[in-house]
């Protein structure tokens, strides 16, 4: 049993590193070659403020989620479609602070373009996560 928890464990830590060493290569390496430095920010920018907002469509319901299924096997799908209605409401309403946010605070064209574009992702990704 403690292999098994020490492999599964061990390939998640390092799929996450070669993610975040992927993720350093293109930041560093890779995007200042095509694209100028105002552009960079603009990613950067957008990325920080979708990144931010999104955090709130977790709101911690994973764990507990699992625990509640596991123990209850028969109301699993209740416990499901509910979950997945609240995360999709929050999504919906992150995605829309996130452009407000970018509204107040002014932000340019091509950053909006990209904090929509960045915010329709994370809303998938939020929804998707419910699954995983």
């Amino acid at each position: 049993m403690i292999t098994v928890v020490f492999k599964n464990t061990s390939a998640l830590l390092i799929s996450h590193t070669i993610g975040r060493l992927l993720s350093l290569l293109l930041t560093v390496l890779i995007l200042p070659n095509y694209f100028t430095e105002q552009q960079i920010g603009s990613y950067l920018l957008a990325m920080f403020v979708t990144s931010l907002i999104a955090s709130i469509t977790e709101l911690g319901m994973q764990a507990p989620l699992i625990r509640e299924m596991t123990l209850h096997l028969k109301a699993s799908r209740h416990f499901l479609g509910n979950t997945l209605i609240i995360r999709i409401l929050l999504s919906i309403m992150a995605f829309i602070l996130m452009i407000v946010t970018g509204k107040l605070l002014g932000y340019p064209t091509e950053t909006m373009a990209l904090i929509k574009l960045l915010g329709l992702a994370e809303l998938v990704n939020g929804i998707a996560q419910l699954f995983r």
